[in-house]
């Protein structure tokens, strides 16, 4: 079936409007050749042995790692994708996320044993971004760059925190002005935190922003309160 085909019969038996099911279709198609294309980097980088060709296929997979990644933030914006809400260890999850970063930047606060129930997959992916941004608003700060992901749990509440000193937020700007295609990035695409508050939604958590002083530097604050499901 082609893509119009399948198009047309959603159309014609969806009451859920088409926006999310062309999303998740048009994912699928880009997926496929996406996973040929990962296969044969893959094994090409296992036949070149000259470093600057190993240089360019390095760029290509990792060009086809932000490809998927892009395809992930729109289909979480298109709420294709259905939560799997298990009782997951948060201690864990937040310990694994800040240390795959592998920043030195980043100082980790958090307790002991946190259990919390959630969708493990949103979950990561919703920490995941926002430290990644924490990270391009400190990159260029030449001098004691900072990140603070501090998790508490108090009163039948979750608190992700998670603090830079990259410069902060525009001045005016909070929750209410994240829209999809506003970036804070020049390159960004402008899904990053829009796919965060979209997460923070379906997560029954509210996200908040604001900005602080850190270290003498004006940066970002990113609040995440999680209520139970």
């Amino acid at each position: 079936m082609s893509l119009i085909e399948k198009s047309d019969t959603i159309l014609t038996k969806s009451d859920k409007g088409i926006e999310p099911f062309l999303s998740a279709i048009l994912a699928h198609e880009v997926r496929n050749p996406l996973g040929y294309m990962k296969l044969a980097v893959s094994g090409l980088n296992s036949l070149v042995q000259d470093p600057r060709g190993k240089t360019f296929i390095d760029i290509i997979s990792r060009g086809i790692d932000q490809i998927n990644s892009t395809i992930e933030q729109v289909l979480y914006c298109s709420d294709c994708k259905k939560l799997n809400l298990n009782l997951i260890n948060i201690t864990d999850e937040v310990t694994t996320i800040v240390e795959n970063f592998n920043k030195k930047s980043i100082r980790l606060i958090t307790p002991t044993i946190c259990y919390w129930y959630s969708d493990c997959v949103a979950f990561r992916r919703l920490i995941t971004n926002l430290i990644e941004n924490a990270i391009k608003a400190t990159e260029n700060i030449p001098n004691d760059p900072f990140i603070l992901v501090e998790v508490k749990k108090f009163d039948g509440i979750l608190l992700v925190r998670i603090l830079d000193n990259g410069g902060g937020f525009p001045d005016g700007f909070n929750e209410k002005s994240i829209q999809p295609g506003f970036s804070l990035f020049k390159r960004g695409l402008g899904l990053g935190l829009f796919v965060c508050k979209r997460l923070a939604e379906n997560l029954n958590a509210r996200l908040i922003i604001k900005n602080s002083v850190i270290n003498g530097r004006l940066g970002a604050q990113v609040n995440l309160i999680f209520k139970s499901v």
